[in-house]
């Protein structure tokens, strides 16, 4: 076993492989703990910085290898919503995922900026969703445990519900003592699947599955960095959810570091190609509604409103 998967640093004392197979809280209940995510399940190639090309939409499958973070391995391997959250100050997250946000800031020293501006943004955005009546929110990126997490945000709306979709167990067991409320939940899933993960959010959640959805997708792009799937991804959500629904999402921290309007046109027109409505301009995640202005590296974010009809559905 790693050095970092001590008591010290577990969540949980039971072993990593059976920290997401108990029934507590609403993890998931009414899905079977065999039902986990596969390795192999995946969709097809694309880039991975969220402002490419939509690409092929070969949503939910077989396809390229899943990352390492997805399916529960454990405190072992570092996981990047994690890591992010290391970079804005956060206590939930190992060593493993504290070197990785080492990797990130040698490789872009802007990175911790950007995360911080990116989570900032979110906390704005989820604010200005559950102004405009929104109440059901679904998170792919920040998890339970991040700082900034939707439901730390809804805390004064009652009406809210969130639902956060976790790639690995680790993440999982962490939601379980984190949102114990019965709006919120936790669904152990693939994000890169939406049919069949939309499919156990509904399984989980008791809202209408007409009701529209708030689509948290801040800090996906570093999910799927390098595996692939991006753009493909937000189509295949964007297919399946409620007309109205809300997408909120960001590009990967590591376009903090370019300088000039490309990466926010790169981020509008993978939107786009997507099937979103894009509202307003593309902005820099510290330039959006900020409430402080201050000048510091940013990714580009964005809102777009689902337009169409859904044309699929759970399965």
């Amino acid at each position: 076993m790693p050095a970092e998967a001590t008591s010290r640093e577990r969540p949980d004392r039971r072993p990593p492989s059976t920290l997401h197979t108990r029934g507590e809280s609403r993890v998931d209940q009414n899905v079977p703990a065999t039902s986990s995510v596969r390795p192999g399940d995946g969709i097809t190639a694309f880039v991975g910085d969220g402002t490419g090309d939509a690409g092929a939409s070969a949503v939910d499958a077989p396809g390229t290898a899943p990352p390492p973070h997805v399916s529960g391995i454990g405190p072992g391997v570092a996981h990047p919503g994690r890591a992010t959250d290391y970079l804005v100050g956060g206590g939930h997250n190992f060593r493993v995922d504290r070197d990785l946000a080492g990797q990130w800031l040698r490789a872009c020293p802007e990175c911790r900026a950007a995360a911080v501006a990116s989570r900032a943004f979110q906390r704005r955005a989820v604010r200005h969703a559950a102004a405009r009546g929104l109440r059901r929110f679904v998170d792919l990126g920040c998890g339970p445990g991040g700082v900034g997490a939707p439901h730390t945000v809804l805390a004064d709306q009652p009406q809210a519900t969130v639902t956060y979709v976790c790639s690995d167990g680790i993440e999982a067991a962490l939601g379980r003592r984190l949102v114990g409320e019965s709006r919120y939940a936790v669904v152990l899933a693939d994000p890169r699947l939406p049919i069949s993960t939309w499919t156990r959010v509904l399984i989980t959640e008791r809202c209408a599955p007409c009701d529209p959805v708030v689509l948290v997708a801040v800090g996906l792009a570093e999910h799927l960095d390098g595996t692939g799937g991006w753009g493909s991804v937000l189509a295949g959500w964007r297919r399946i959810l409620p007309v109205g629904s809300l997408l909120v999402v960001s590009a990967a921290l590591k376009t903090a570091a370019r300088p000039g309007p490309g990466p926010e046109r790169a981020l509008a027109a993978a939107v786009e190609r997507a099937g979103w409505t894009v509202q307003a301009p593309v902005q820099r995640a510290n330039r959006w509604c900020p409430e402080v202005d201050v000048d510091v590296p940013a990714p580009p974010v964005c809102l777009a409103v689902n337009a169409e009809p859904a044309t699929a559905g759970p399965l």
